[in-house]
Order: C-alpha cells, then structure tokens, then sequence
C-alpha cells in the first residue's frame, strides 16, 4: 500500500513539473542574471527538477526502466556516440584549445553532459507517458495552450508598447526586472530574448493553434488570428518563412484530416492576416514588411541583410571547417573556436561579425555547427533521429484509428519539422522542446503499438 500510495504520489509530481515545463517553453533565453550575454531557458531548469525525481524514484524504489524501441532512439544514441568520437579522435586538440567561449575540454565536457541530460529529458518524458493513465495527447495540448496564453498575455504589454500608451512603463519595468532592462520597442518577441527566438517558438504552438481553430472553432480561431499578428509584428524573417511552410503542410493534411469548415478558415485567417498588416503599417509607417520578406535573398550588408551576411557567413566557415575535419569534425562544440579562421572574406563585411561576433565567435544554426563539430557521422546521425521522430508520428497518425490521434498527430508532425528547421537559424539545443517532442513520439508510437494489441486501454 504505501508502495503504491508513492507510486501515484511521484506521477502527481511529474505531471506538475512536466506541465510547468510546458507552459515555460515560451521563455527562450529569457531570464538573465547578472551580467550574463545571454538569457537562462526557464523550461529546461524546471525539467531538471524533474530528472532529479525521477532518478530518485529510480535509485531508491527500484522501480524498473523501460527503454523505448523507437528508430529515433537508436538514432540519439548513435548521435550521443559521435560526439564521444569526435572527442577521442581530436583529444589533442581539445586539450591545447582556448578561446573567447573557455578552455577547449572544459567546454567539451559541458556540452557533451548537457547533449546527455537532453537525452535523459525524452528519456523521462517518455517514461511518464508510458506510465500516464489519462488522455496523453490532451495532457501535451492543453498544457502547451496554456503556454501560450501566458506569452500571449505577455505580449499585450508589447503591443501597449508600441503604440506608446500606459503600458510603456509597466513593460519597462518587467524588463529591467527579469532582462537586465533590454528593451525592444519595435519588434515583438514577447518572453524570448529576440524576435528570431519567437519565431521557434511559433513553429511549435502555430499547428496546435490551427488544428484547434478547425476542431473546437471561435476561441481558438480568436487565439490563432492573435497569434499570427504577435508573428506578423515580430518582423522576424525566420517566422514568416516557417509559418508559411508549415500552413502548406498543414493543408496536405487537412485534406485527409476529419475536420470541418477548414477551406472557410483559410479565408478567416488570410483576412485577417491583411487586417493585422494594415494595423502594424499604420503603426509603422517607415517599415515595410514586405521588404523584410525580400531582404532573405539580399546579401548586402545594411538593414536585415547584415543579419543575412552574418549568418549565412557562420554557415559557410561551418562548412569550411567540414571541409578540413569531414569524418568526426573538430570536437564537440568546438568549432566556435575556429571559426573566425574559416569565415568568407565576403561575410567580414557584416558589421555584426566584425563588431560582436569577432570577440564571441557563434555558428548560427544546428545543422552547420553540428556539421563542423561532431563532422558527417553526426550528422547524418542528427538528420536520421528527426526525420525518425517525424516518421513515427507520422505512422501513428496513418494507422491509427482513435479521432484524437486522427486530429492532432499532424499538429505534432508539423511542429516537429518547423522546429528543427528553425534551427537552421538559430540552433537553441538547450530548448526541451526538441527533447519533449522527441520522448512524445517514442511513446506514442510504442503505446499506440500496445493499444493495437490490447495490452493498455485506449486514451479516452
């Protein structure tokens, strides 16, 4: 009895701190402290607590691990090794690096243990899902809704800010509090540390966001139009892109998917939409939207084209140090610390590089940083897991035959790619998202499996 008694208690625990991990996600490099360069990821703490728990629970019940059988599991794993290879084979090196970024072992070491606790986040995420006795799909929705109600809310402040009206000061206030008074009065990013930072989280949210417009009707459909002009008035070019692919996936699958009046929401939403850029215009007569969309071909160096110079410019030194270090690249998290010698000559007009980023060198994008790191077994490795996830998620939804799978897997498999190709921007590995996404699709394919065979009862 009191086994059990424990048993539930620690499930009630993990459900609290889960959701509360979830409804951080927003707060992407939002909490700074101190002098810090960059913002702490709130979500990723919280979930720490949770590991903690769960290891506890682990070490001193007993209770026994069930390890997923998913392809994107190995995948991790194999990735997990490629980074210990890179360590090994480029050992030497490592030891005698030193740059702007620390001691090359040392930031070796911490990234490969933080790779190890992501790893451990869908270990956990997994783990309770498979012993989650309520409706897992709607635990992740309604916690993730949540989420966005509180950086929607949040952005009302923003949006008081940009019309210069009595919200000015209680948004400056926030800001002086929790971001060591950085302020932002011409682009939202609402709890992330920048406009880009959003727009990773708006690949998450948007498809649940659009899912529920078409299922459960107006209130999702006011949450849906607010948040694309939350989007619209970010002025981020990785957000308009992502969104836009992802509205085009989105409607390869409605047309299979059980919903109704979803061609009358297309019109509902492209209508608003236009309302939304007529408001910001009239907001901002001397910014020209339109232009921000242009300027992701334009490699000049002014305005959003220096944003492109630059990281476009990391890319290609990224790619550059693959060229030298194919098989296990330079060391995990390395690269950082070569880079400045792999840039193109053409990237050093960047202003940002040659002001900033030449005192702290940075590899904008997963992808390429992982390309010079960890060299063409760990990406290939990193490329297989996501497309995996993506599979799995995608497999459940084509089999399955419970309407909550049928309506909201897409939803999953839509955010699951916006937000690894966000990360061909602005790669944020430390973001659970990735890591809960990932524990979610190796649950629900192994317990979509045990469903089939009638060895655990149904969502209901």
């Amino acid at each position: 009895m009191r086994v059990k008694i424990l048993k539930i208690s620690f499930m009630k625990i993990h459900s609290c701190i889960i959701a509360l991990g979830i409804i951080t996600l927003p707060m992407i490099h939002f909490l700074f402290i101190g002098n810090a360069a960059d913002g702490k990821t709130v979500s990723r703490y919280i979930l720490y607590i949770g590991l903690l728990a769960w290891m506890f629970e682990y070490f001193f019940f007993n209770r026994k691990i069930e390890l997923p059988h998913a392809k994107s599991y190995y995948a991790f794993c194999f990735f997990l090794i490629s980074i210990i290879l890179s360590g090994v084979f480029n050992f030497s090196s490592i030891i005698a690096n030193e740059g702007s970024r620390g001691v090359g072992w040392i930031v070796y070491l911490k990234g490969t243990i933080a790779m190890v606790s992501y790893f451990l986040i869908s270990c956990y995420v997994y783990d309770f899902i498979m012993r989650y006795n309520g409706n897992t799909i709607k635990f992740f929705i309604k916690w993730l809704m949540v989420s966005f109600l509180v950086t929607g809310t949040f952005s009302i402040l923003e949006f008081g800010s940009f019309a210069n009206g009595p919200l000015l000061e209680i948004h400056q206030s926030f800001n002086d509090i929790f971001r060591n008074g950085s302020m932002n009065l011409f682009r939202l990013r609402s709890l992330t540390q920048e406009p880009s930072l959003f727009g990773n989280y708006f690949a998450l949210i948007f498809p649940i966001l659009f899912v529920g417009a078409m299922r459960r009707g107006k209130v999702y459909i006011f949450l849906l139009i607010y948040g694309l002009a939350m989007v619209l008035a970010s002025f981020s070019r990785t957000a308009y892109a992502i969104t836009l692919l992802e509205l085009i996936i989105l409607l390869l699958y409605m047309r299979y998917n059980p919903l109704k009046h979803w061609k009358a929401l297309i019109f509902i939403v492209a209508g608003m939409v236009l309302f939304t850029y007529y408001v910001i215009f009239e907001w901002f007569p001397n910014v020209d939207i339109f232009a921000v969309i242009e300027s992701l071909s334009s490699l000049q160096s002014d305005g959003y084209s220096n944003s492109n110079m630059t990281r476009i410019g990391s890319a290609v030194g990224a790619f550059n140090i693959f060229l030298d270090y194919p098989l296990f690249g330079v060391g995990w998290n390395q690269a950082v610390l070569y880079v400045l010698d792999y840039y193109p000559d053409w990237a050093w007009q960047a202003s940002d590089i040659k002001n900033y980023f030449v005192y702290s060198p940075t590899i904008f994008g997963s992808f390429p940083a992982i390309l010079a790191n960890t060299g063409i077994i760990g990406f290939l490795s990193w490329t297989f897991m996501w497309f995996f996830v993506i599979v799995d998620f995608h497999k459940v939804y084509a089999k399955a035959e419970d309407n909550n799978y049928r309506v909201y897997l897409p939803a999953f498999v839509v955010a699951t790619i916006g937000i690894v190709i966000s990360g061909l921007n602005w790669g944020v590995l430390e973001w659970p998202a990735y890591w809960v996404l990932m524990g979610i699709s190796w649950a629900v394919s192994q317990k979509y499996l045990k469903e089939k065979n009638g060895n655990v009862a149904k969502d209901s």
